[in-house]
């Protein structure tokens, strides 16, 4: 997701120098930015369309303004967890739509222990799920079995921590 969106700022500039006068070629973070995000959702859609990974990670910026990843903080407030509507997440792409049943939400100190897309063995696994249960700020009381396949949802809370969502698929439909 990193190399994604700065190969985005990288085309962006590209083609901002290529096709104007080097006084009009300037622009500004906000423009910046769309480009660089646009390069990680197309990178997004992809690897949901095409990765067979238990565990699907995407990682995006917390933007302040709560477009892309920013209002992944609110999960930890007690609003969104009185809605559970909410303990469902629905993600579309061109050729598929998925819903995922969450199971563990938790703020952390930065690590990468929960990054983990490939396992030894289903017991394997299913430690590692244990693990990520055993974080969650709540219980939701869903139970996450060898063959399931999770989604992790990460970015930053402040400068030193992650906030952290795990869910797992319960529906998968071609478009």
């Amino acid at each position: 997701s990193t190399l994604a969106h700065e190969l985005g700022h990288a085309m962006h500039y590209y083609y901002a120098c290529k096709n104007q006068e080097y006084q009009d070629y300037g622009y500004s973070i906000f423009v910046a930015e769309v480009a660089s995000q646009v390069n990680e959702i197309l990178l997004y859609r992809y690897l949901l369309d095409n990765t067979d990974n238990k565990n699907t990670i995407i990682y995006a910026h917390g933007r302040t303004d709560t477009t892309m990843f920013g209002s992944l903080k609110n999960i930890l407030k007690s609003d969104w967890l009185k809605n559970e509507d909410n303990y469902v997440v629905k993600i579309a792409t061109p050729h598929e739509i998925s819903l995922w049943q969450v199971f563990s939400i938790y703020r952390i100190p930065t690590t990468s222990d929960y990054i983990k897309t490939e396992f030894k063995s289903d017991d394997d696994f299913i430690d590692f799920t244990k693990m990520l249960i055993a974080r969650s700020a709540y219980s939701f009381n869903t139970s996450v079995l060898e063959d399931d396949k999770i989604l992790t949802l990460s970015t930053c809370y402040n400068d030193f921590e992650k906030v952290v969502m795990h869910a797992k698929l319960i529906k998968k439909s071609r478009k």
